[in-house]
């Protein structure tokens, strides 16, 4: 313990259990940026957009990055990192469960058709239909 702030270290398990959260949270965050990119085709088609659109549409995301990162800077000094950690990780799962389809055939949650959702996956192992 130091005489200077009279606190000492964390525990390394709570310690290292931050920085494992953290790393698992940024990861969430990674696939979710790069997901998109391997569906292009379907999003083109079931939104009925042109690369152009799907482009600036995907562009949003890093718009609202980039806005964010002043605000979040004033909120990791005021609230401190565990409590910013916790409340991103709130409103990333929420913001997840929203946009995340249904388990219907009927359509993504945000309504709409998907025409993904009605096909059978053809060309199995093989080759097989």
């Amino acid at each position: 313990m130091t005489e200077e702030t009279g606190r000492g270290w964390p525990p390394p398990s709570l310690a290292w259990g931050a920085w494992g959260l953290g790393s698992a949270l940024y990861l969430v965050g990674f696939f979710q940026r790069v997901a998109p990119a391997v569906m292009t085709g379907e999003l083109m088609r079931d939104l009925g957009l042109g690369a152009a659109a799907l482009g600036n549409l995907s562009a949003l995301y890093f718009y609202a990055y980039v806005a964010m990162q002043v605000p979040t800077g004033l909120l990791a000094d005021a609230w401190g990192p565990r409590r910013l950690l916790a409340a991103g990780a709130a409103v990333a799962a929420l913001g997840a469960l929203l946009s995340a389809p249904r388990a219907t055939s009927s359509g993504p949650a945000w309504g709409g058709s998907s025409s993904a959702a009605r096909e059978p996956v053809r060309g199995g192992p093989g080759g097989e239909a």
